[in-house]
């Protein structure tokens, strides 16, 4: 009988084994790597700040049309037609359009279409790097030519679990030591997303 109940046991035991496997292999793997995204985030358009480059141009009025191209000072004020002054900072492109239309219309002309083009694309990086801040966006951008943009990695840098927020609001950890050998792992970057690089804890 005792034969029997040891025989018994290690069928049992054979029988979990494959569901052992696969609960282990679930648990072990790999979940620092997002899936490479083809296609951008899609973005909500961002509020304006100082140093962006702004292009605004007036037509479908009397002497149009008119360009302007600037970029925005510390002040966030700009300067137009008729030394009319307009505060960006913090609006949106289609806030500073409806702004400026309703300055000159009707009390200067009597219609006029503004459109207001914002470059604000830019990334961020934070953290164990050379010079954390704000850079611009370039097509093709990457994890690691964006963390070698500000500086590169520190000595403390935890390279293993970077983290990366995107625009839209995902976050993954990137494991950009393994990116180093492994191309594939190293995961595109678009205008917004943040850069974290957290120390090593020794």
């Amino acid at each position: 009988m005792c034969e029997f109940k040891k025989l018994l046991g290690l069928r049992s035991m054979k029988a979990l084994l494959p569901l052992i496997a696969l609960l282990l292999t679930s648990c072990g793997g790999d979940r620092s790597q997002p899936p490479v995204e083809i296609q951008p985030p899609i973005r909500t358009d961002q509020p304006l700040r100082p140093g962006d480059e702004v292009g605004i141009q007036l037509t479908d009025f009397p002497g149009g049309p008119v360009d302007f191209s600037q970029k925005i000072p510390a002040s966030g004020t700009l300067k137009l037609l008729h030394n009319q002054s307009f505060t960006t900072s913090g609006k949106l492109a289609s806030e500073l359009e409806e702004e400026i239309r309703n300055r000159y219309v009707p009390d200067y002309y009597e219609r006029m279409l503004v459109i207001v083009r914002a470059n604000n694309e830019f990334f961020y990086v934070q953290g164990q790097v050379g010079r954390d801040g704000r850079y611009p966006y370039s097509s093709g951008m990457t994890i690691l030519k964006a963390v070698a943009t500000a500086g590169g990695f520190t000595p403390f840098a935890r390279t293993r679990a970077v983290k990366l927020l995107r625009a839209n609001g995902k976050s993954y950890t990137i494991n950009c030591q393994r990116a180093e050998t492994d191309r594939s792992l190293d995961v595109p970057i678009y205008p917004g997303d943040q850069i974290k690089v957290p120390r090593r804890l020794y």
